[in-house]
C-alpha cells in the first residue's frame, strides 16, 4: 500500500510539471509574434515580452528532465523500449511532420522543392516547433546505454557527468562570448540536452526538505531576474533579438530549470495542492500534453492568419494581458481538439496519451 502511495505522489508531480511545461511552450510561440519583429515595437512592449518570455525558459528543459526521471530507471528489453517509443512518440511525430509539411507547402507540395522538403524533414523539422523531437529521439537511442550508469550506490558518477556537461556546454559558451576563449578540448557525450536527461533522474530521486524548497525558490527567482535583466541589456538597442541568455543550454537557464524542477517536485505534496479535485483536474490535462505540443502551432496560426474573422495574436491589446490571454486560448482549444481526437479509435494514435 505504501508503495502505491509513493508511486502516485511521484506521478502527481510529474503530471503537474508536464502541464506547466507545455503551457509555457505555448507561451513561447505566442510571444514569437513580438520577438520576430523586435525592432518594430516600443521599449514598453519589448520589456513585457521579455518578462513573460523569461518565465518560459524552463519549459523545454523540464520535459527533458521529466523524461530522464521516467525512462532511465526502468528495466526493460530493447524491443519493448523501442516499440513503446515508436507507438507513443516516433509514429505521431512522423504523421505530424507530414501534416505540417502539407500545411506549409500546400496540399500538392508545389510550394516546396524536393531538396527543401528533404532539409526540412531531416534537419530543421517541417515546422519550427518540431525541432524538439530530434534531440529527444537522439536521447532515446542512447537511453539503453545510459541505463547501465544507473547504479543506486554510485550516483556520484552521474553527478560527475553533470559537472562535465556544465563545463563543456554552458561554461565554454560563456567563456567564448565574454572572454573570446576557445579550446579544442571536448567531451563528446557531455553536450546537448543529455545533461537535463540525467539531471532530471538525479533530482527526481531526492525528497527535498522545506529548507531546500525555499533555497530552490530563491535561486529560481534570482536566475529569473538575471535572465530577464541580462536579455534586456543585450537587446536594448538591438535590431534583431539576441537569444544568448534565453538559450535552453545557457547556464542561467539550466539553474532556473533545475530549481523550477525542485519547486514542482516539492509543491505537488503541499496540502493546498495535493487534494483529490486538483489531482483529478491535472489527470485530465496530462494525457493531452504531447498532443497539445504537436497541434498548438496549427491552432495558433489558424487564429492568427487563417480564419475569416479577425487576427488573434498579441497585437489585440496590451501584451501584459494579451500574451497570457492568447496563450490560454490556444492551450484550451488545443486541449479540446486533442481530447476529442483521443476518443476516436484511429486518430488517437497520432495524439497518444
Amino acid at each position: 500500500m505504501a508503495t502505491e502511495t509513493i508511486k502516485k505522489e511521484h506521478m502527481y508531480w510529474v503530471d503537474l510539471t508536464r502541464i506547466i511545461a507545455i503551457f509555457l511552450v505555448v507561451m513561447i510561440h505566442v510571444i514569437e509574434n513580438i520577438i520576430n519583429r523586435w525592432n518594430e515595437y516600443p521599449a514598453e512592449i519589448q520589456n513585457i515580452a521579455n518578462m513573460y518570455n523569461t518565465l518560459t525558459r524552463m519549459s523545454v528543459p523540464l520535459f527533458f528532465m521529466v523524461s530522464g526521471w521516467l525512462l532511465l530507471p526502468k528495466n526493460e528489453s530493447l524491443k519493448d523500449f523501442f516499440y513503446k517509443r515508436f507507438v507513443k512518440v516516433i509514429f505521431p511525430f512522423v504523421v505530424w511532420s507530414l501534416i505540417y509539411l502539407v500545411w506549409g507547402c500546400g496540399i500538392t507540395l508545389a510550394g516546396c522543392k524536393p531538396t527543401f522538403i528533404s532539409r526540412l524533414i531531416f534537419i530543421h523539422g517541417t515546422y519550427h516547433h518540431l525541432w524538439f523531437m530530434y534531440p529527444l529521439i537522439g536521447l532515446y537511442l542512447i537511453t539503453p546505454i545510459l541505463r547501465l550508469l544507473i547504479v543506486p550506490d554510485k550516483k556520484y558518477i552521474l553527478w560527475y557527468f553533470v559537472a562535465l556537461w556544465i563545463i563543456f556546454e554552458p561554461a565554454l559558451s560563456i567563456a567564448n562570448l565574454f572572454f573570446d576563449f576557445r579550446t579544442n578540448f571536448t567531451s563528446p557525450m557531455a553536450t546537448g540536452f543529455i545533461g537535463f536527461f540525467i539531471l532530471g533522474y538525479l533530482l527526481g530521486e531526492i525528497d527535498f526538505s522545506k529548507k531546500q524548497f525555499f533555497m530552490a525558490s530563491i535561486v529560481w527567482l534570482l536566475s529569473l531576474v538575471f535572465i530577464g535583466v541580462s536579455t534586456y541589456f543585450l537587446n536594448k538597442h538591438a535590431h534583431k533579438f539576441d537569444y544568448f541568455f534565453y538559450y535552453f543550454l545557457s547556464l542561467p537557464v539550466i539553474i532556473n530549470s533545475a530549481s523550477g524542477f525542485i519547486i514542482f517536485r516539492y509543491i505537488a505534496n503541499l496540502p493546498m495542492l495535493a487534494t483529490g479535485w486538483f489531482y483529478s483536474l491535472i489527470k485530465i490535462f496530462t494525457p493531452t500534453s504531447f498532443g497539445i505540443y504537436l497541434i498548438h502551432i496549427l491552432v495558433m496560426e489558424i487564429l492568427d492568419k487563417r480564419n475569416p474573422f479577425f487576427e488573434v495574436n498579441t497585437d489585440i491589446g496590451n501584451p501584459l494581458w494579451s500574451i497570457p490571454f492568447v496563450t490560454l486560448l490556444v492551450f484550451c482549444i488545443s486541449f479540446v481538439i486533442v481530447f476529442i481526437l483521443q476518443k476516436i479509435p484511429v486518430l488517437k494514435k497520432i495524439v497518444p496519451s
